[in-house]
């Protein structure tokens, strides 16, 4: 009775699909859609109703992240439509438009490369979305997560995304500080462990761009349509200058998508400059500290010069802070005490050494100067 009981669930379960699949009011299955990654395409792993989901992983879409001003929904999908004509990341580029509260969020795949493999799995009509458009919205805040393929980093700032890059690895340390400088986030070296993907929305979000309000558009064209064949004579003045107008806009718009592609090089190119400096800034650091040994040898071979024998002083005391060294001599009983103007000039006459101090008290001689670099030269 069990095992019958199970088997009329399963029986419903899969007529329930069937039947919200012909009313087109699926939900999305990952078990249930075709995956298309960089050099593979991954089949559904149970049975299909109706038409199925090609999901585009991330390694393949670009994403740009649009910010409009307060608009109607009309004026809304022109700019829209605006942005897309002057973004044209691949030979043959298809879209796909995520709206959100302050504008929308764009993607853009190969058309010819995706049309292909589809017709290689001659899988028929399918509903192309990307990977991101049925993912759960990330955090407010950067963060790195896995995808189908790869690994991103997604900016978020109240609940709308502003910066994102994909990786084909887990990003180096030099990648995730370039990202988060870009992001405006602080800078840092120490890449955060990915987070598993976030969960599968129910359906996408958003849509085709092509095929977007196309009831809208034959309404409008038809009106155009009429009104030019109206207005033709006495337009056909107007019409030379809309066409004059119209192929100096494109001009601009192939211009501003060439400055936008060149922009990106530049600003690796910036970014790869200030990590040369700060290592160069770093290395010049490291080489222009004296080195303390060679100050010894070089005092122990001036005292050695100005004082005579080594049996007639003993260096009692040396202390080195800051590049500034500290240093107390000895005299042996009986000795009589150097001129202090004659042990000044020789620490002076070192290339290396500047404000020189030197003091005589009894048999005792305090020592003082500063380090600037590491030489054994005189000055000239």
């Amino acid at each position: 009775m069990q095992k019958t009981s199970s088997g009329l669930a399963a029986t419903w379960s899969t007529q329930k699909q069937r039947f919200a699949a012909l009313l087109g009011d699926s939900s999305f299955d990952p078990a249930c859609c075709f995956v298309q990654r960089r050099h593979e395409v991954t089949s559904p792993s149970r049975p299909v109703d109706g038409k199925p989901y090609w999901v585009l992983a991330r390694s393949l879409v670009r994403v740009k992240s649009v910010v409009l001003p307060r608009l109607d929904a009309r004026q809304t999908r022109g700019a829209i439509a605006l942005e897309l004509a002057a973004w044209s990341p691949f030979a043959d580029s298809a879209y796909f438009v995520e709206p959100h509260a302050k504008g929308a969020v764009l993607y853009a795949w190969d058309a010819a490369l995706v049309s292909a493999a589809i017709d290689s799995s001659q899988v028929g009509e399918v509903t192309l979305v990307p990977e991101s458009a049925l993912r759960v919205a990330t955090p407010d805040g950067i963060c790195l997560s896995e995808t189908l393929e790869g690994f991103e980093a997604r900016a978020t700032v109240e609940g709308v995304l502003e910066t994102t890059q994909w990786w084909p690895q887990v990003p180096t340390a030099a990648e995730w500080r370039n990202f988060c400088r870009v992001s405006g986030g602080v800078a840092t070296d120490t890449v955060p462990d990915p987070q598993a993907p976030t969960g599968w929305r129910k359906r996408p979000v958003g849509t085709a761009a092509d095929g977007a309000s196309n009831t809208d558009r034959r309404a409008e064209f038809g009106w155009l349509a009429l009104a030019a064949f109206l207005l033709l004579v006495p337009t056909l003045w107007y019409a030379n200058e809309a066409r004059q107008l119209m192929f100096a806009k494109r001009d601009v718009d192939e211009r501003l998508a060439t400055t936008e592609r060149e922009l990106e090089g530049v600003l690796a190119s910036r970014n790869a400059a200030l990590d040369a400096q700060g290592r160069a800034a770093a290395m010049s650091k490291l080489l222009s500290t004296p080195d303390v040994s060679l100050v010894m040898a070089q005092v122990a071979e001036l005292l050695g010069t100005t004082m005579g024998s080594p049996t007639s002083y003993q260096l009692t005391d040396f202390e080195w802070r800051d590049r500034r060294a500290r240093l107390t001599v000895q005299m042996s009983p009986g000795v009589p005490t150097p001129a202090v103007t004659q042990l000044v000039r020789a620490f002076e006459a070192m290339a290396a050494y500047s404000d020189v101090k030197i003091s005589a008290e009894g048999g005792r001689i305090n020592i003082e100067f500063v380090v600037t670099h590491n030489s054994t030269a005189a000055k000239p």
